[in-house]
């Protein structure tokens, strides 16, 4: 800003010992500041302070995109509307003023133009996933993504708060292939894949071989249990199998597809 600023003030200069006119000493008089951004639906504010020899302001007009908005204001704080362009248009201020004095933005960060948005990292540890980002805004969203055959099923949606994200997902057996969606406005940037394995923990039940009263399993299951010739007498979902009203006799329980031969006493 203060290189542009210099710049301009050297061409003013040389325009000025050229020129040897009225318009070249009025060009004398001022400076330019310039502002560029995108509009993000906010206004400008700016500090419009008293001019040297104290018998004006200092701003003697603003310009936005080429065209004059104040012209020699008569006050100390000025507004430039932006509410009212396209959201993320490019702006275009000058503001010139006069020497020995500086207008003060007061809220530059209206037109800041954002950092660009991307993932530093994406990695899945400890059942959880985990990633970091840059760039992102408060009215972004992240959406947690599973591929499901070969279509991406949304798992959680949550605000782009901060810049470290975590979530622990429910995983199935077996590969488990994750994405995340950062979503604003309508623009989508998508993380790198992670595939992780996931290996349920086996089943087991007791008594192991011989029962009376109930079969107990590890935790809550599918489970079939079939009578000597292979029939399906008793199935469903339980942790606890109560199994009093069973004759004795020799049985098979049916866990995660394995045949487990018991006898019930």
């Amino acid at each position: 800003m203060l290189c542009t600023v210099l710049v301009r003030a050297l061409n003013t200069l040389c325009l000025c010992l050229l020129l040897g006119t009225l318009q070249g000493k009025r060009l004398c008089a001022q400076q330019e500041l310039v502002l560029k951004g995108i509009s993000k639906g906010e206004n400008l504010y700016i500090q419009n302070p008293a001019s040297v020899d104290l018998a004006d302001f200092c701003v003697n007009e603003i310009e936005l995109n080429g065209q004059v908005i104040h012209q020699h204001p008569q006050v100390s704080a000025l507004e430039v509307t932006l509410d009212e362009l396209p959201l993320e248009s490019e702006i275009y201020i000058r503001i010139r003023h006069k020497n020995g004095c500086k207008p003060f933005v007061l809220n530059q960060e209206a037109i800041q133009i954002p950092l660009v948005f991307q993932f530093i990292y994406f990695i899945e540890e400890a059942k959880e996933l985990r990633w970091q980002t840059v760039g992102q805004q408060s009215d972004g969203r992240f959406i947690v993504q599973r591929l499901i055959g070969d279509e991406w099923e949304a798992l959680a949606d949550m605000p782009a708060v901060g810049e470290n994200y975590r979530y622990a997902p429910t995983y199935e057996k077996g590969y488990n292939t994750f994405r995340i969606q950062y979503q604003r406005l309508d623009k989508q940037h998508y993380s790198q894949t992670i595939a992780a394995f996931h290996k349920l923990e086996t089943i087991t039940f007791s008594p192991a071989h011989v029962f009376k009263g109930q079969i107990t399993f590890s935790q809550n299951t599918y489970y079939e249990l079939l009578n000597a010739r292979h029939e399906v007498i008793l199935k469903g979902e339980t942790k606890v199998l109560p199994t009093r009203r069973l004759p004795p006799g020799e049985y098979y329980l049916v866990l995660e597809g394995v045949l487990h031969p018991i006898v019930k006493r």
